[in-house]
């Protein structure tokens, strides 16, 4: 899905990403139900939770950063 002014839509809402992302591809992945991964081609960007509408970060690779 196209990202227009920085922004995506889910469902029947439409979800501020990033406006440095503004007219790229991302892609999303359900992690869990109503959790979904943010991806922009092989990076997680983050998750996008449907039922509270917030994006938050990637979750560390690393358990000490």
């Amino acid at each position: 899905m196209a990202l227009g002014a920085g922004t995506f839509r889910h469902h029947d809402g439409q979800q501020f990403l990033s406006q440095a992302l503004n007219d790229e591809m991302i892609g999303l992945e359900e992690f869990e139900d109503g959790i979904w991964n943010v991806l922009y081609y092989q990076t997680l960007l983050g998750r996008f939770d449907e039922r509270t509408r917030t994006i938050t970060g990637a979750p560390s690779l690393k358990k000490d950063c």
